[in-house]
């Protein structure tokens, strides 16, 4: 299955797109600042990455910020609250076409990171709790592949690999327990390179209007534990489950 989006408004010429792009994460930026959220909206390593991709790629990061941003503004004008993490799950999936599992609601607690994944682990949606934890800009989000923002160690990055490769293969109906041993999770680019203490609780598979396996849910407890400046760089590929 392809890359779930929702629809954007137009694509943009390569000489055009940086400019929108700009001004449409300071847009969010203060979107989200009416809910009491502080969120940079780019940095200068933002741009430095963008301008490295092929316009394909460019176009990619810019379709599914605006994805997330227009699911974001229209929960808001249908009354849906940004910290009322329930309601704006059930509300992205049904702007996604996906049905969730029955026992998927039951899981959620207040305050932990919730993800929504498609089938080529592109993050598609995050709840609020998430920008929380997070230091990075709302870009650098979208303009970096994920393996390169965060690093753990690489057998609990195996871990959380096959808890996502077992749901997304179809044969899990209901929610899944994951015992995933809590561990520490560096964000590796941000200026703070907050230091996050994370379990995974987690994983929910997303079905399509045909019953297939189109997506799945992520939940984490996850808590800041403090910063490390020392993390520049590393080898170790890992999954975006934070």
């Amino acid at each position: 299955m392809g890359k779930l989006f929702l629809p954007v408004d137009q694509a943009w010429k390569p000489e055009e797109l940086e400019t929108k792009f700009r001004l449409s994460l300071e847009s969010f930026s203060l979107f989200a600042a009416r809910f009491t959220l502080e969120i940079e909206p780019h940095c200068e390593q933002t741009w430095i990455k963008f301008r490295s991709l092929d316009s394909v790629a460019q176009q990619a990061a810019y379709d599914s910020f605006m994805a997330y941003f227009n699911l974001c503004v229209a929960a808001a004008e249908s009354g849906v609250a940004m910290n009322d993490d329930r309601s704006l799950a059930w509300w992205a999936v049904q702007k996604f076409g996906l049905r969730p599992c029955s026992d998927f609601f039951d899981k959620l607690e207040h305050d932990q990171v919730l993800e929504l994944y498609n089938r080529s682990f592109v993050q598609i949606f995050r709840n609020w709790a998430f920008f929380k934890i997070s230091s990075y800009s709302m870009g650098d989000l979208f303009v970096h592949p994920w393996p390169e923002l965060y690093v753990r160690d690489e057998a609990v990055t195996n871990n959380l690999i096959a808890y996502a490769t077992h749901v997304l293969s179809g044969s899990q109906k209901s929610t899944l327990i994951c015992e995933s041993p809590r561990h520490i999770v560096t964000e590796s680019l941000s200026k703070d390179r907050n230091v996050l203490e994370m379990e995974m609780k987690f994983a929910s598979p997303l079905f399509d209007q045909d019953g297939q396996v189109a997506a799945f849910f992520a939940i984490s407890s996850v808590r800041k534990i403090g910063r490390n400046s020392s993390v520049h760089h590393f080898d170790t590929p890992i999954l975006d489950l934070v």
